[in-house]
């Protein structure tokens, strides 16, 4: 029986069970079934009329652009999904109904579809094919052999590369906001009352009417902030106004009026008076402005008229907030741009992984070379990078580098051409440690090495043996080492290089326990144990029992024959007498070419630190003897401070400004020691310091001690990061040399400070660096140099006896030479003793080699005193060519004393 079939509109809607496209070409199709997001893709069918796309599940949320949503209302019969079928089937009438084809009905007709014959995908994605003629593939071009270069272009100008970060940053004008009528009403009642009350206040001298007053006017600023023009002239008002904006959260709004600053805090790009404000009283300093009232949106106090200090601060504020977001671009311009601080731009820069453009800042704004091969190396630009390293002749850097890139035939290329120089200096040990070490090329070390050795007169020939003594060693044939053995004997035979022979003869004594030197252990022992005796032998008038400790080594000899020989030495002690003049061999180590124009010393390492004239600067290792250059500069060093243990070295000279009173300005650097190596670190702000004259850490905290204007000053940090802490003065600026010392208290971790004037006998003691309270008392001779130079640190040796007593030592511009004993409590000195050390005034400099001996150096001699009774007694002198002397140290590691020389010469002279 054949029946109409009607479609009723029904209020219950089932989910999607299908998809009609009445008018869909097969792409359509394609991306209705990417849109549906299912997996796998639904079935499609084709119809007279479009497609029909079935779900394999019901979904109430599937839908796609221009299509009509089904449902299901029996296997393979679909209507749309408000409709329902007007006449009731049974389900087996439902069955047969769409058992030879599928329907799709709608109302008033049906559609067929061939369920059991979907659409194949194929046929939806197919494309038009279309031939050519044929034709043979193009012969290949010749394939290179090796990768020459690759170039990629980056924009050059630093300001180029900043703007890309500035986007939304000044782009309106500095004005402040305008304000609807009402509240410019409202805003100038509050002004014009609050100036009343505060006029009033400050009439009868009523605090708290002024501060109601101030208030007031800050609130009607704060709603019509350009009534703030009328009395501020429109520049300053905006200022003001940023500065609001800021401090109210208004951060995006307030960076699109921003205006640049450069370092120093003047305005960039605009004129401006803002620095001479016109109003400097109570009711229109800046916490005014703002509004002190809790009532007030803007409730924050600053000193007084500091606009442009705070907007700095809030510029650095927003950077940081900037990075910490991953905005790397946009804080590089807030600094750069804006604040003028091309090096924390480049930092920030660095931080975001921008490393190229990182190195085009610290290249062209900021003349760091260093700094910008550092850069181009994490940017990979390896050839920027060497060549800049080259350009600066800092060639181990540069082979470094090539090693890691691994261009090892070019990085030892590097390695050689830095080892000629350090050659050139005379330092052959430094020179082969680096081809052992940072080559791996023995056989090049080797050549180093027995080139120092063959010096016999250099400084480095001792640790050169040293250094051969080690490779030796490790050979299978002990030929060479035997050899070596022998004529090290003959070179430490006379008297002198005592510690040097120790520390050669002990260590063939251990390296002798090697399997490889079996057949040689007995000879090499005995060698080894002859020399000792003999160099001990040589000191035994004038050294004490716990040098046969230190000469024999600890746990290589047996204990009978240490306590022997402390007998021995002992016996010897007792007949100490006054020993004639000894000629002594010194042969001169050059540190750096040109003239000293600063010095310093490590308490604690015994490392010595020189400036030159032409801004190099370099350091000593009396251990090893290497000679190491720290960093090359274009200006005078000025003066040196190390660290009690030599890990942070402090660099001042002459900065690159232009000089209007006195000097001009200058500027401090800091070393930092990573492992064996100094890391120079930024430059800080110009400082305008006449001297620096000595640095400390305790703890965590480095403190340094300068002076300028004739005040002493006393910061905290490490540049640039650099804190001022406190002042002494006036009455510095005469200053002699200033000495930082743990403080004398005995549970107490800070510091003390003494100080020394030029043309006065007296002694300043501070029992803390950061409180003005002193104690002074008379030393009884005057600190200075008795000759001219360059340098104009005056050299003061003092050394820390017992916890309570500092010794000092020095000459006077006669050339006498004086020794002193302090003895100070937690807040005074409580007595000084002092002696004069000879009775020539023929000196040059001084050096205290223990408690109560001093070390004085003359041109041609040295001359040892110790106290004894009432007197320094002459013990000993020292033959020596010391001309030029300019400071003196006594090495406790070495038991030598370390003379420099104006032209750049270390004199080493045994003790």
């Amino acid at each position: 029986m054949n029946a109409p079939f009607t479609l009723t509109r029904t209020e219950t809607l089932a989910p999607t069970s299908a998809l009609w496209l009445p008018l869909a070409s097969p792409r359509e199709v394609v991306d209705c079934l990417i849109a549906l997001g299912h997996e796998p893709w639904p079935r499609a069918f084709a119809l007279a009329r479009g497609f029909l796309i079935v779900l394999d599940a019901p979904d109430s949320r599937a839908q796609a652009p221009g299509a009509i949503r089904l449902r299901a209302l029996a296997d393979h019969l679909f209507a749309p999904l408000d409709a329902a079928l007007g006449v009731a089937l049974l389900d087996d009438e439902r069955r047969a109904l769409t058992q030879r084809a599928g329907l799709l009905l709608l109302s008033g007709e049906a559609l067929e579809f061939d369920h059991a014959s979907p659409v194949p995908l194929r046929a939806l994605l197919a494309m038009p094919l279309t031939r050519q003629d044929w034709r043979p593939l193009p012969a290949l071009p010749p394939r290179a052999e090796r990768i020459e270069s690759i170039t990629l272009n980056f924009p050059d100008l630093p300001d180029d590369m900043l703007s890309q970060g500035g986007a939304g940053i000044g782009e309106q004008p500095p004005r402040p906001d305008d304000a609807s009528l009402g509240d410019k009403l409202k805003g100038q009642a509050n002004v014009a009352a609050g100036k009343a009350l505060a006029g009033l206040g400050k009439l009868f001298g009523l605090g708290g009417l002024t501060r109601k007053g101030a208030d007031m006017i800050g609130k009607g600023l704060n709603s019509a902030p350009r009534l703030a023009e009328k009395f501020f002239g429109s520049q300053e008002a905006a200022l003001r106004d940023l500065l609001r904006k800021f401090q109210n959260g208004q951060i995006d709004d307030a960076l699109r009026r921003a205006i640049p600053f450069n370092q120093q805090g003047s305005r960039g790009g605009v004129n401006t008076d803002s620095g001479n404000l016109p109003f400097n009283n109570i009711l229109y300093s800046l916490g005014n402005i703002l509004g002190s009232s809790e009532r007030g949106p803007a409730g924050v106090w600053f000193a007084q008229e500091d606009v442009t200090a705070a907007l700095m601060k809030e510029y650095r504020k927003a950077a940081s907030e900037a990075a910490k977001k991953g905005d790397h671009r946009r804080a590089a311009f807030i600094y750069g741009k804006l604040l003028g601080d091309y090096r924390e731009a480049a930092s920030a820069l660095m931080a975001g992984g921008l490393y190229h453009d990182a190195a085009q800042l610290y290249l062209l704004k900021l003349n760091d070379p260093l700094a910008a091969a550092r850069a181009f190396e994490s940017a990979g630009e390896i050839d920027k990078a060497v060549t800049l390293y080259r350009e600066r002749h800092e060639h181990v850097l540069a082979g470094e580098l090539l090693m890691r890139a691994g261009e090892e035939d070019a990085a030892v290329g590097e390695f050689k051409q830095a080892a000629e120089f350090m050659v050139a200096r005379g330092d052959f040990h430094a020179a082969g440690r680096l081809m052992l070490d940072k080559a791996r090329h023995r056989e090049l070390a080797r050549e180093f090495f027995e080139r120092g050795w063959r010096e016999k007169a250099g400084a480095n020939a001792p640790v050169c043996g040293q250094a051969l003594l080690e490779l030796f060693a490790e050979e299978e044939d002990p030929a060479r080492l035997v050899a070596h053995v022998e004529e090290a004997a003959r070179f430490y035979g006379p008297d002198g290089h005592h510690a040097q022979a120790g520390r050669f003869f002990n260590r063939l004594a251990e390296l002798s326990e090697r399997k490889n030197l079996t057949n040689v252990r007995e000879v090499l022992r005995d060698k080894a144990l002859v020399m000792l005796a003999a160099k001990l032998r040589q000191r035994a008038g004038y050294v004490s029992g716990n040098a046969v400790a230190e000469t024999f080594g600890a746990g290589l000899w047996a204990p009978a024959l240490v306590n022997d020989a402390r007998m021995a030495v002992r016996r010897e002690g007792e007949k100490l007498r006054e020993l004639p003049a000894r000629a002594t061999h010194v042969s001169p180590l050059r540190l750096g070419n040109g003239r000293v124009t600063a010095l310093c010393f490590a308490q604690h390492t015994d490392e010595v630190f020189a400036g030159f004239k032409s801004g190099e600067v370099v350091t000593l290792r009396p251990t090893d003897g290497a000679v190491l250059t720290l960093a090359r500069g274009e200006r005078p060093v000025i003066s040196l401070a190390a660290t009690q243990d030599g890990d942070a070295l402090f660099v001042l000279s002459h900065g690159p400004y232009e000089v209007q009173i006195g000097d001009g300005l200058t500027e401090i650097a800091a070393l930092i020691r990573t492992g064996s190596r100094f890391e120079s670190e930024s430059i800080s702000k110009p400082v305008g310091d006449d001297l620096l004259f000595a640095t400390a850490r305790v703890g965590s905290d480095t403190w340094s001690v300068s002076s300028a204007d004739g005040e002493l000053y006393v910061r905290r940090g490490i540049p640039p990061s650099v804190e001022f802490v406190n002042k002494h003065g006036p009455g510095y600026t005469d200053l002699a040399a200033a000495v930082v010392e743990p403080t004398f208290r005995r549970l107490d971790a800070t510091l003390a400070l003494l100080t020394l004037n030029f043309g006065d006998d007296s002694v300043r003691y501070y029992p803390s660096i950061t409180r003005e309270e002193h104690d002074s008392a008379v030393l009884g001779w005057h600190l200075a140099l008795p000759f001219e130079s360059l340098v104009r640190n005056t050299p003061l040796a003092h050394r820390r006896t017992r916890h309570d007593e500092l010794e000092l030592c020095g000459t006077n511009a006669r050339g006498y030479v004086f020794w002193s004993r302090l003895t100070l409590s937690e807040s005074r000195i409580e007595s000084v003793e002092t002696k004069l050390c000879g009775s020539k005034g023929e000196y040059r400099c001084a050096a205290l080699t223990r408690s109560g001996h001093v070390a004085a150096v003359a041109e041609s001699r040295v001359d040892l005193f110790a106290r004894q009774g009432n007197e320094m007694a002459l013990k000993q002198s020292i033959k020596a060519d010391l001309r030029g002397a300019l400071s003196a140290h006594y090495a406790k590691i070495t038991e030598e004393l370390l003379i420099v020389c104006e032209d750049g010469r270390l004199m080493r002279v045994p003790h």
